[in-house]
């Protein structure tokens, strides 16, 4: 279109001609009335396909690894904590009037089984009687409540939302992996783009514009040359974002990649010294400020096409799984809720001594001494009852 201006076939050539120095020293431009840059054309990758344990993608590794360690830890507390707690001591067969022994409920098995219901959300047979062992079973079910919800929603987020595993990301990873990854890339030779690389200053840049230079195999002679190279396979193309903008409207298998790597604008060639130059950019200023250029890009770019316009998949909005800096409330919530727990469990021990021994503090610490060391005994799995009384006031720990 140039060389028809200058040989006098046109007086005006309108279309994707970029604003460039080179031009401008053959014809005039008027302002701009499209920004564009050079992005990478490419093929859009497939869907990915399902890693085995992409279940377990909703949270970090460190997230799983410190709930079980909530499970173990609070199993283990419940363990404990029963065997201080009195009202966790209490007959094994009640068809047994009078027992010589208590056993507790919440054996190490059992204490396991039955945080593991509450992990599942199912409960178990079991049930604790005591109040700290009954803030303590709160305090997790609180927090298997928030875990099971948080991963719900990070679980429906990654299931919904796909995202595109592309080999590059910008143009430096394609230099860096094309020959690893068998990626060829080009441009259309001797254009805007073309030059670009070759002149560029830029270390990267550079290196594409000397890749373009060694295989001319790759270049093409057109931008629809070059849509059909990457339409091939194992191809990328550099060219205006705005064409790249419509062929992936009208082609669904087209992207765009990366960024814009530099800043150009489109304008309306004319002879030198024309006369329309000035009227042609006041009227180009004025569809600017009224909105029309965009309006009418919206038009040919996508309203024009109809049901045959390519939709675009959202963004990669893909959640990230949740950390432990997300989740490091509810972990805190949790560790307060087992230390608050034995110290109620503690203060239920000394109101049950208190109640059997009264009110002579001697007797009262020899007692709860002996109650703490009984209860620390893992070995001791029943406490005997005197064959008189199935009260609590004459039990002792045998094993």
């Amino acid at each position: 279109m140039i060389g028809d201006i200058l040989s006098g076939k046109g007086d005006i050539a309108i279309g994707d001609m970029a604003i460039t120095k080179e031009r401008e020293e053959y014809v005039d431009f008027t302002v701009p009335f499209m920004s564009l840059g050079i992005q990478i054309l490419y093929v859009r990758p497939s869907k990915p396909v399902p890693v085995f344990f992409s279940f377990a993608h909703p949270f970090h590794p460190e997230v799983w690894l410190w709930i079980g360690i909530s499970y173990f830890t609070v199993s283990v507390g419940l363990y404990v904590m029963a065997r201080v707690c009195q009202p966790e001591w209490d007959n094994w067969d009640r068809c047994i009037k009078q027992p010589k022994y208590f056993v507790n409920q919440f054996h190490l098995r059992n204490s396991f089984w039955f945080v593991l219901g509450c992990f599942m959300q199912q409960g178990a047979e079991i049930a604790p009687r005591a109040t700290s062992t009954r803030i303590l079973s709160s305090f997790f079910a609180f927090f298997i409540l928030v875990i099971v919800s948080f991963y719900k929603a990070q679980l429906a987020a990654s299931l919904t939302t796909e995202k595109l595993e592309l080999p590059f990301s910008n143009a430096e990873e394609l230099v860096k992996r094309a020959d690893k990854l068998g990626i060829t890339y080009g441009a259309v030779t001797n254009e805007a783009t073309h030059k670009f690389f070759q002149r560029s200053k830029d270390p990267v840049f550079s290196q594409i514009g000397d890749y373009m230079n060694s295989h001319p195999e790759h270049m093409a002679e057109d931008a629809f040359e070059g849509s059909v190279k990457v339409l091939e396979g194992n191809h990328a193309f550099f060219m205006e974002s705005v064409t790249i903008q419509y062929a992936a409207n009208v082609v669904c298998e087209f992207i765009s990649v990366g960024e814009r790597l530099d800043e150009r604008y489109f304008g309306i060639a004319l002879r030198k010294d024309s006369g329309y130059r000035n009227r042609l950019s006041s009227a180009i200023l004025l569809l600017q400020q009224k909105g029309v250029i965009d309006q009418l890009q919206r038009k040919w770019w996508e309203e024009a096409l109809g049901s045959k316009l390519c939709k675009e998949p959202p963004p990669d909005t893909v959640a990230p799984p949740l950390t432990l800096h997300h989740m490091a409330g509810i972990f805190w919530i949790t560790i307060v809720g087992v230390i608050f727990s034995f110290v109620v469990s503690f203060f239920e021990l000394g109101v049950d001594v208190y109640h059997r021994i009264g009110v002579d503090k001697k007797i009262f610490f020899r007692e709860y001494k002996k109650e703490i060391k009984n209860a620390f005994n893992l070995s001791k799995t029943i406490k005997t009852v005197a064959p008189n009384s199935v009260s609590l006031e004459n039990l002792d720990v045998n094993e």
